[in-house]
């Protein structure tokens, strides 16, 4: 398999699927998510001050909840997606043992 580096849309469109697209694909999704996820918390901040001259405890639900609905989802999307990656790397790596013929030693097994 060709793991040479390609941009984005190349890896992307490359229908053959012979090179990886996981990396370009993960920092696109990180950078969306934070945005959205960014977007999402101030609407709520905005929202809160607004309201809270009607009920003034939205004030300190916008204060705490804002962040909160910030740091949380990008922290769970950033581990989920340093797994994809961890996953893309581990079947690199093992391909490149089975290429080269160091994953079928004495006693070991066939990596096909």
């Amino acid at each position: 398999m060709d793991y040479k580096p390609v941009g984005f849309f190349s890896a992307l469109f490359d229908f053959s699927f012979k090179r990886k697209a996981t990396e370009h694909i993960v920092k696109v999704l990180f950078v969306l998510a934070v945005v959205a996820y960014g977007f999402w918390a101030v609407l709520i901040l905005v929202t809160s001050l607004a309201a809270a001259s009607q009920r003034p405890v939205l004030l300190l639900v916008g204060l705490i909840g804002a962040p909160l609905i910030f740091i949380l989802p990008v922290a769970a999307v950033r581990v989920f997606l340093e797994l994809v990656v961890s996953v893309t790397q581990i079947e690199q790596h093992t391909r490149s043992l089975d290429i080269t013929g160091r994953g079928a030693g004495a006693g070991g097994s066939e990596l096909r």
